[in-house]
């Protein structure tokens, strides 16, 4: 499921002393969709030695010189949004990068189960919904931010029932939280309650009607561009 904070949780992990202490090499990649196997291999030459791939246009080449560029380095390598579950297009990379130290890493984040299993991962880690507790507290702190007290109580009962429609997922809380901190009045929150984009068919989890509630709030030129990403997002969910 997006949205509910995989991505944020490895990054933590990514940027960590402990994690930069014990691996010589870190590598992030943003895998997405559709998979291209040339743009991540060069994503990993990047971000061991900058510069070095420009002139390779084939891609056993490319995977050459990402087992040079391993050899005798204890590296991380986090491959963020995996999306292709097909084992034999990873293959390549896993052959290449086991000439690593003893002790790297590879650590993915998935919307999907079968992705992760037919990575052959050693350990998965599901991630839950946040509470209706913790998703107030992180709206209240966005929403209510430069708030006064007293103004803040007339707004606490829509807030919450605008907080339970982003289903436990942090980021469409993050989102509704940052949209209503610039909006004062008591019928702009109404109006955000009220949506209908709450009920939209295929947007229904809480992002993607967060994410359509913030891009009408838009410039109209960035507006245009909104049906063709919600249109991909939607897709996406759907899976």
């Amino acid at each position: 499921m997006g949205g509910i904070g995989k991505t944020t949780l490895a990054l933590l992990a990514y940027n960590s002393d402990d994690v930069k202490k014990h691996f010589e090499k870190r590598i992030w990649v943003c895998v997405s969709d559709p998979f291209d196997e040339f743009r991540i291999a060069r994503a990993i030459i990047e971000a061991l030695k900058p510069g070095s791939a420009k002139d390779l246009v084939e891609f056993r080449s490319l995977m050459r010189h990402i087992k040079e560029c391993v050899e005798g380095e204890k590296f991380l390598l986090v491959l963020d949004d995996v999306w292709n579950e097909y084992y034999s297009k990873w293959e390549p990379f896993y052959n290449y990068l086991k000439n690593g130290l003893h002790g790297s890493k590879i650590l993915i984040t998935t919307r999907k189960d079968r992705v992760a299993r037919c990575m052959r991962s050693t350990k998965i880690i599901p991630i839950d919904l946040l509470s209706e507790k913790e998703c107030w507290s992180i709206f209240e702190s966005l929403a209510f931010f430069d708030k006064s007290m007293e103004g803040c109580e007339n707004f606490k009962k829509i807030g919450r029932e605008i907080v339970g429609k982003c289903k436990g997922l942090p980021l469409a809380v993050k989102i509704i939280g940052n949209l209503l901190r610039s909006r004062n009045t008591k019928e702009e929150w109404q109006n955000i309650l009220k949506s209908e984009i709450w009920e939209l068919e295929g947007v229904k989890i809480g992002v993607l009607a967060s994410l359509l509630l913030s891009y009408n709030e838009l410039p109209s030129k960035v507006t245009l561009m909104r049906k063709e990403i919600m249109r991909k997002e939607t897709k996406r969910w759907r899976t």
